[in-house]
């Protein structure tokens, strides 16, 4: 069982200020950063090539011979 640890602060007191962390220097080599933005413009390039397929698909069906108007 914790105890739970009561903190009394004195009326008047100065409240001390927490010293900050020291921040590390944003790295560019950073794991999963570089994953996040490999991820996006490869998810970005596979949207763009499904979009150029499907368009070269369409256009072909759309190219097809129209056996309806072709006397037999």
């Amino acid at each position: 069982m914790n105890k739970r640890k009561i903190k009394i602060v004195k009326r008047d007191a100065p409240i001390p200020q927490p010293t900050p962390a020291p921040e590390t220097p944003a790295d560019p080599e950073r794991g999963m950063t570089n994953a996040v933005k490999n991820w996006i413009s490869e998810r970005r390039e596979n949207s763009l090539a499904e979009k150029d397929s499907t368009g070269r698909q369409v256009f072909a069906w759309q190219q097809l011979p129209d056996s309806s108007s072709k006397p037999a």
